[in-house]
């Protein structure tokens, strides 16, 4: 896919079949890199480093397969390749205890 005046960055499952995976659409004026991509099972992210005066901010889209029951770990341990300051927006498949689902224990450490 192609897009006039803009940038799309894409990671794939790691078994390089059709599903799962992320993409990034950014305008290609916005000063910008691609980071490495972050191709697990159960997460799958592409993220880019957004740069301006102050310095950098990672981006990044995430996908978690419903199949796999992320732990603390498993997120904590993809987050820190993002560095200290970003933003991560996707589909975690996250459960919560308000619709009746048994809570993961990242969402009841980070509540707290």
């Amino acid at each position: 896919m192609k897009i006039p005046n803009y940038n799309i960055y894409h990671t794939t499952h790691p078994d390089e079949t059709a599903h799962g995976g992320t993409a990034v659409i950014i305008r290609q004026n916005i000063k910008h890199h691609i980071r490495a991509e972050y191709k697990q099972d159960n997460i799958q992210a592409t993220s880019i480093s957004l740069e301006d005066k102050i310095g950098e901010t990672a981006g990044s889209t995430i996908y978690c397969p419903p199949k796999h029951k992320n732990k603390y770990d498993d997120y904590d341990r993809f987050f820190k390749t993002l560095g200290h300051g970003f933003i991560a927006g996707g589909d975690f498949n996250a459960q919560t205890h308000l619709l009746g689902i048994k809570t993961h224990k990242y969402e009841r450490k980070r509540a707290i």
